[in-house]
């Protein structure tokens, strides 16, 4: 898979200010995403930073998408996001929320692992519980009851 590090920037050239992303997509379709962003109030990023600098000062079509790196290889959300922070400091791009941050995302990472961990044992302890069969008077467990109220149904 491709990976593309890419800058928005403005075809006027007083403007100096920058956006860095990533995208596997052909950029094109990526500069598309950020123009229907840009003219769409009720999206949620419609109020960031950059479409309100790009509002401010023209439309989108005075901008463009200009690849800045290739990676042809498969990378983490934390290799993407540490060379797009890499080069939000080379090329001083401004039109961010905020630069991302690898060590936050490792750790939200982590702690949604620890969750499935968590609910994975939580749901084979349930599935192992012994309930009485109301038919029978049987101790089965919880995971083999449909199996076992067929069988014991059955057997009437």
């Amino acid at each position: 898979m491709t990976i593309y590090i890419y800058k928005l920037c403005c075809k006027n050239p007083d403007i100096k200010e920058i956006y860095i992303g990533f995208t596997s997509r052909p950029l094109y379709k990526a500069f598309y995403d950020h123009k229907q962003i840009y003219n769409n109030p009720k999206h949620k990023k419609y109020n960031d930073t950059l479409y309100k600098f790009i509002r401010n000062n023209g439309t989108i079509n005075n901008w463009d998408i200009v690849e800045v790196e290739r990676y042809d290889k498969d990378l983490s959300i934390q290799e993407k996001n540490k060379y797009k922070n890499m080069w939000i400091e080379n090329l001083h791009a401004t039109l961010h929320i905020y630069n991302y941050d690898c060590e936050e995302q490792k750790k939200k990472n982590e702690k949604t692992e620890i969750n499935k961990k968590s609910r994975k044992e939580y749901m084979k302890e349930y599935q192992n519980q012994l309930i009485l069969c109301e038919s029978c008077g049987e101790h089965i467990k919880r995971n083999y009851k449909y199996k076992h109220n067929k069988i014991c149904k059955g057997n009437k």
